[in-house]
């Protein structure tokens, strides 16, 4: 969730907001919008990945570079050094949580681990 207060008074759908009324975003479903994705409930990388879990403009994200980076990291030696990976069962357990959004786990089956280069 990201909590903002209404600058301007305005309408969303069916609802009217005044200036000053706090605004909690739902940011769980970005990317999911069937009018803009195709398929959106599968796991596509390559779709376009504009998305909002930084921020935007002078809410952006100072940490958002090594966020990436750290991210980045482990699934590209994840990509070099697994074989064959694959989810060891169909959809993985979620987690209940409001704004943790996520699975619980995903275990993996896998051919091999290649060793370190």
């Amino acid at each position: 969730m990201i909590p903002r207060v209404a600058a301007a008074d305005m309408r969303i759908g069916d609802v009217d907001i005044d200036r000053g009324d706090l605004v909690l975003m739902l940011i769980a479903v970005a990317q999911r919008d069937p009018a803009v994705f195709t398929d959106p409930d599968r796991f596509d990388p390559t779709h376009d990945n504009r998305h909002l879990a930084f921020g935007l403009g002078a809410h952006f994200c100072l940490g958002a570079p090594l966020a990436r980076l750290e991210g980045c990291v482990p699934v590209t030696r994840f990509a070099q050094r697994v074989r064959s990976p694959g989810c060891a069962i169909g959809p993985p357990p979620y987690r209940a949580h409001v704004n943790l959004r996520g699975p619980a786990a995903i275990p993996l089956d896998f051919a091999e681990i290649t060793p370190r280069q």
